[in-house]
């Protein structure tokens, strides 16, 4: 993953271009940590990236100032305190190397299709076309 961009919707920006209109959207969870800590643990390279991410966000969203708590990205609260859940847009592509991650507060989700929801009606005030797409595994041979 690449440095911080200059400004937030610098960053948004930079998530869109390398998106090319195809994001994956990965949600942690409180109830999460331990088994992304197990799996990285285990050598998965994904899970260590999650948990690094997750670090990050939960260090900004614990000592933001005053004036500009850091907001659940569904609804006006602060997630200063309490627990809350972290969604992880990150362009579907091997060699991404931003992400845009958001905080969804308790009382907006804390299952995960509940999450998933909340996190894509807040991702369309970004990308107002967003759908989700369903990908099957191709059968048979080419």
């Amino acid at each position: 993953m690449t440095a911080a961009p200059k400004s937030w919707a610098d960053g948004i920006q930079a998530v869109h271009d390398q998106a090319a209109g195809a994001v994956r959207v990965e949600i942690i969870r409180p109830v999460d940590v331990l088994e992304l800590l197990a799996e990285a643990l285990n050598g998965s390279v994904e899970a260590a990236q999650h948990l690094r991410l997750a670090n990050e966000f939960i260090d900004k969203a614990r000592r933001p100032s005053m004036s500009k708590p850091m907001l659940c990205g569904c609804c006006p609260r602060s997630i200063r305190r309490g627990p809350f859940s972290i969604a992880l847009a990150i362009p579907a592509r091997p060699d991404a190397q931003n992400v845009m991650a958001l905080g969804i507060c308790e009382r907006c989700g804390t299952e995960p299709a509940e999450l998933l929801e909340r996190v894509r009606q807040a991702l369309s005030r970004f990308w107002p076309d967003i759908r989700e797409i369903k990908v099957h595994p191709a059968e048979g041979r080419a």
